[in-house]
């Protein structure tokens, strides 16, 4: 029980790490973001910088913090790519990939570009955190400015809701 070994044991670690996997899985990527970044420092603090749990929990966390997006290839595959930046107040995108379908591979550095697309041509992955704007439906208009995740996709509308 963490509330009797206190939240610096390594038990208590390895339940919130659990936990992260578990709101990761599920798309909840801020609070993932936000649990895994405390647990960074909570095993910095207990094993030190170079200790393999603190070096696994933040080479995750960096990994965590990439925002990944769909691209459709010339042949209509969908490829997913690293985005970097945004520019031109948000008109076009930095991206860098195609990156390995499955998160696990080794990426092929040598074979990934770097290029600059119009951001309406990617598609931000389920869970992507966003800050809404130019929400119109007087139901949404709070929501301007706010962070959220993306939690699902309308072709119809070409909209993240």
């Amino acid at each position: 029980d963490i509330e009797l070994v206190g939240e610096n044991h390594p038990v208590a670690l390895n339940c919130g790490i659990l936990l992260f996997r578990a709101l990761h899985r599920e798309g909840n990527q801020i609070e993932a973001e936000r649990l895994l970044s405390k647990l960074v420092d909570t095993s910095r603090r207990i094993h030190g910088v170079e200790h393999n749990v603190t070096k696994e929990y933040s080479a995750l966390l960096q990994k965590t913090k990439g925002r990944l997006v769909d691209l459709i290839a010339a042949q209509g595959e969908v490829l997913c790519y690293l985005a970097l930046r945004y520019e031109n107040d948000g008109e076009n995108i930095v991206v860098v990939g195609p990156l390995p379908t499955c998160p696990d591979d080794e990426r092929k550095l040598d074979e990934e570009k770097t290029m600059t697309i119009n951001s309406k041509d990617a598609t931000p992955q389920i869970g992507t955190p966003v800050t809404y704007h130019g929400l119109r439906l007087n139901s949404m208009t709070h929501l301007n400015g706010k962070i959220g995740e993306i939690r699902d996709y309308s072709e119809d509308y070409r909209i993240c809701l």
